[in-house]
């Protein structure tokens, strides 16, 4: 089941990307346009995409729950991806960009349909 993302699940997301060894994003960071895939009442992944004024929306933030069984976690992030997907298209938004860096998860992204970009690319920002 997806859903929209509570801000009640970012200490249950937190924990993920800790376990990951991956610098979280705080909450105010996340985009209010986020979605989590639930399995047996559990949050099994999750992602955030990002709308421009652009006909381009970024996805950030894609993680699934450590030691999910991959079958588990493909699911989740295929629904996920189709749903954000809808909701782009829905937008008017004709390309979908964002940046991964594990290699299970450039693999997964080339599974669903994305294409590689720049390999020597880095991800900045700037807290204002």
């Amino acid at each position: 089941m997806i859903r929209e993302f509570k801000k009640e699940d970012y200490d249950v997301i937190l924990k993920w990307w800790e376990a990951r060894n991956v610098s979280p994003p705080s909450l105010d960071m996340l985009s209010d346009t986020g979605y989590v895939y639930e399995h047996d009442g559990e949050i099994i992944a999750v992602t955030f995409i990002y709308l421009t004024n652009s006909n381009i929306a970024f996805v950030e933030w894609v993680t699934t729950r450590p030691y999910t069984p991959l079958m588990l976690a493909r699911e989740a992030t295929t629904a996920l991806d189709m749903h954000i997907v809808d909701v782009a298209l829905r937008k008017g938004c004709e390309h979908i960009l964002g940046w991964v860096k594990e290699g299970g998860m450039i693999k997964e992204s080339m599974r669903l349909g994305y294409e590689l970009g720049s390999h020597q690319t880095t991800h900045v920002y700037k807290k204002l």
